[in-house]
């Protein structure tokens, strides 16, 4: 069974730091409380956009969500995470015992795989580029991955000027093994798949009424789902 480190023990132990460090990137272990040096190594996140800047950063919004993080191998769970995809950067948020909010971005260096609320994610290397966090749908052979991201926009007109972050944007492809392929909509998905198998994700598609473009997440996991039953 995997250790579960709890988060309490990881704010006692900060709580008992020199504000000299807390200046510092954040490197912490402590063999008493089991914490480990891994997942608490990273920077303090101190990213603040242009004054005046419209829309975050964040996968959603600011609020934080509940939260888990494996690291090679070990889970840690019940952490108040949020996903910066303007940056690429997972941030866990604390307070300490004198209410004061900390904010650090988590070091990729080891970082396996994340939760957001019901959100699963993976960092991987896809096609042989450098190590990405995709949100992952499918447990089987197959596997649609979504890869979050956002833009920042210049916008100047009378009298006024300012930033804007774009709407979160998601690059889908379709995993099979290591190969991925991109795809926009439902004809190219069902082209992914061999010849045999086509007609029988169309039809899924067209009986469930799904349209890749809009699909919830649980419409895509139930697709997924189907797609790991046909025969390879």
């Amino acid at each position: 069974m995997k250790k579960i480190y709890p988060l309490i023990a990881f704010l006692v132990l900060l709580c008992s730091l020199p504000t000299a460090i807390l200046a510092q990137d954040v490197t912490l272990s402590n063999d008493l409380y089991g914490l480990s040096p891994v997942l608490y190594n990273g920077k303090y996140y101190t990213y603040s956009p242009p004054v005046n800047t419209k829309g975050n950063q964040f996968i959603v919004d600011r609020h934080f969500t509940e939260g888990s993080v494996r690291v090679k191998g070990n889970l840690y769970d019940s952490l108040s995470l949020n996903y910066d995809i303007f940056n690429q950067q997972l941030i866990l948020e604390f307070y300490t015992v004198e209410k004061n909010r900390l904010l650090i971005s988590l070091s990729n260096a080891w970082l396996d795989s994340f939760t957001l609320g019901k959100k699963h994610f993976k960092a991987l290397r896809v096609n042989g580029e450098k190590k990405e966090y995709y949100q992952v749908f499918g447990e089987g052979p197959f596997k649609i991955l979504y890869f979050w991201h956002k833009n920042m926009n210049f916008v100047s007109s009378t009298g006024s000027s300012y930033y804007v972050f774009s709407k979160p944007y998601k690059t889908t492809l379709l995993l099979e093994g290591n190969n991925a392929k991109a795809f926009k909509s439902n004809s190219q998905f069902i082209r992914l798949f061999d010849k045999k198998n086509r007609a029988a994700v169309a039809k899924f598609l067209r009986q469930h009424q799904i349209n890749i473009k809009r699909a919830s997440d649980k419409e895509i996991q139930e697709l997924m789902n189907f797609c790991n039953t046909l025969s390879r």
